[in-house]
């Protein structure tokens, strides 16, 4: 059988790197793929799958024109969007659909159509607001997913097990849990730690979130490493942190006591060890694919948000973090707001999507406030020192790990859709 994966996605890794995984699994069972993929994708894919990707150039016509051609030429018999809701969005993906059109570009093979659906976006056709609107007008509206495409819940993230009025199957595209031989870790924490035994921090910046930080001139992460070294001071160790970004992205303070490092773009192999290596991964971007990494290899993980808009926090603050958001304040006027995903949305984004509504995953991950003076640096001391709370969180993302044993992986859900005619 053959299998074709459309990854459109050029501002992020997660939803591609899930179709390579997905890919591989049928790769191993003697059957055909092939990738129609971004630009942005295509370095992800290329390596792993010679001669297997078509390009998604950036003039729409020619894109529609190497869709037709690829259906033609390679006659899939299944259809996989990493995600399709994805499409729709006025950047960020290299799309050869609309709302006028998609039904009709659709119709034009006779392969059982699937997308994938990491974060919400293919529960229901809606609208929401990316990023401060007092910044800007990124208003991205999406129509509900066709009746006659199947719906694939890719866990982790989701919640491995049927959830009353959620659309689609839940599975697996790694074998859990995820982890490295001792050795390997070892290796790989020595290239950054003078000792074994000190602390090394993941940390991991989507594209789309820094390109966005740069365009707004938001100057969250200009000040970042500021904001860790005031949370990280009262650890007893020696503290590094390497944040996978542009490869520049982080400026630490002349007398910072911890060590940053600026990683480009890291293969995925790569990323996935370098993850693993760690005690602990941190990130700003709520609905990061990589804490779901982080959760199957038994890594703690926080999510920072901010909660509270500039004039909250310059009553409530007194100190460092203080002086932090108010010379923010001062750099771009209305670049300290509230948010869950930064820079792109708070609370009624995540509410809208839906993801963690009823999901045990939130089990295995802390929540903590980026600008909290007293409650986030004891949370995260405990998280490198604490034994007992590092195994209650760990005892919790073991549970979810359960959980994911429980549902098919990618390469069975696949051939029952293709065997069945889109029915699992």
């Amino acid at each position: 059988m053959r299998f074709l994966f459309v990854t459109p996605v050029e501002a992020g890794t997660g939803e591609t790197l899930t179709a390579l995984r997905m890919a591989q699994y049928i790769v191993d069972t003697g059957d055909e793929v092939c990738f129609l993929a971004s630009p942005f994708g295509k370095k992800f894919i290329e390596h792993g799958f010679p001669g297997k990707v078509e390009l998604l150039e950036h003039d729409t016509g020619h894109k529609i024109d190497t869709w037709r051609s690829i259906l033609k030429r390679f006659q899939p018999h299944l259809i996989v969007f990493a995600d399709y809701p994805l499409m729709f969005f006025t950047s960020g993906t290299a799309t050869f659909v609309d709302e006028d059109t998609h039904l009709d570009i659709l119709s034009e093979t006779d392969a059982v159509l699937v997308t994938l659906d990491h974060t919400g976006f293919a529960q229901q056709g809606t609208g929401v607001f990316f990023g401060a609107p007092h910044l800007s007008f990124n208003y991205q509206h999406w129509p509900d997913t066709p009746e006659f495409m199947r719906i694939l819940l890719p866990c982790p993230m989701n919640e491995p097990g049927i959830l009353k009025d959620r659309k689609g199957e839940p599975f697996r595209y790694w074998d859990v849990p995820l982890s490295i031989s001792k050795k390997r870790r070892q290796e790989i924490r020595s290239r950054y730690l003078s000792r074994d035994d000190d602390f090394l921090i993941f940390h991991s910046v989507p594209n789309w979130a820094w390109r966005h930080a740069k365009d707004f001139q938001l100057p969250f992460y200009q000040y970042f490493a500021e904001i860790l070294d005031f949370h990280l001071s009262g650890l007893s160790k020696p503290v590094t942190i390497v944040s996978v970004n542009n490869g520049q992205l982080l400026v630490p303070s002349k007398d910072s006591k911890n060590r940053y490092i600026n990683s480009p773009l890291l293969s995925s192999h790569e990323y996935q060890e370098l993850l693993l290596a760690s005690d602990l991964m941190i990130t700003e971007n709520g609905i990061s694919i990589s804490m779901g990494m982080a959760i199957c290899g038994l890594v703690p993980c926080v999510s920072f948000r901010n909660s509270y808009h500039y004039r909250a926090l310059r009553r409530q603050l007194t100190g460092k973090l203080r002086e932090i958001v108010v010379a923010m304040e001062m750099l771009t006027m209305g670049s300290v707001f509230a948010w869950d995903i930064f820079p792109a949305g708070g609370k009624d984004v995540i509410e809208v999507l839906g993801l963690y509504r009823d999901n045990s995953i939130r089990d295995g991950m802390e929540v903590l406030e980026i600008f909290d003076e007293q409650e986030t640096p004891l949370r995260l001391k405990s998280l490198l020192e604490d034994s007992s709370v590092r195994g209650r969180i760990k005892k919790q993302q073991q549970a979810y790990i359960e959980k994911m044993h429980r549902i098919p992986d990618a390469g069975r859900v696949l051939h029952q859709l293709c065997d069945n005619g889109g029915r699992i």
